[in-house]
């Protein structure tokens, strides 16, 4: 079976009356080369019947009881197939380009293991609030170190990886600020 460029982790918990939208985000990517892997968390609403009620051959359904949202990242990163790793909550949405610009950019730069690009933060009744991050930025420094010293991503929707980078020491990271995500 050929490898899909991207693997999606979209952990979801009691997200039934948000996650159509969410995963409709995803299967309209102008890269059309992903796979989708939905984790429901245990749920107790309709979430997974509403999530698999959408029929697409390039979404994987999976569910386990609850044990927040990093263990089932860490569920769908055991089965993701992709070259590289993006995340999208069950409330999160990603501009139809989202994937296509990240992953293009990784492809043409093979020294960088993560990017991420700037989030619109939107209101319940759809108003934008802002964007995050403020600004964009290189950081040359250890990634995991960084992340000690106080670099935290407010929404794991705004980053792409490569998939062998998860377990690399050293991880270097760019900003990549030419699309935008609503969380």
């Amino acid at each position: 079976m050929i490898s899909p460029k991207v693997s999606v982790i979209l952990p979801a918990f009691n997200s039934a009356g948000l996650i159509k939208d969410t995963i409709e985000t995803v299967i309209n990517q102008t890269l059309s080369d992903f796979e989708l892997i939905i984790v429901d968390d245990g749920s107790t609403d309709d979430t997974f019947t509403t999530a698999h009620s959408i029929k697409d051959p390039r979404i994987k359904y999976l569910q386990k009881n609850i044990g927040g949202p990093a263990s089932a990242r860490n569920l769908g990163l055991k089965v993701a197939r992709g070259e590289y790793i993006a995340y999208c909550d069950g409330d999160d949405r990603f501009d139809k380009d989202h994937l296509m610009i990240l992953a293009d950019y990784l492809d043409k730069h093979v020294d960088i293991d993560l990017v991420y690009s700037k989030g619109i933060i939107v209101g319940e009744e759809g108003k934008r609030l802002g964007t995050w991050p403020e600004q964009g930025g290189v950081i040359k420094e250890n990634l995991r170190q960084r992340m000690r010293w106080g670099l935290r991503y407010r929404c794991t929707a705004v980053i792409v990886l490569k998939k062998q980078g998860t377990g690399m020491n050293t991880l270097t990271c760019v900003v990549q600020a030419k699309t935008g995500i609503s969380f």
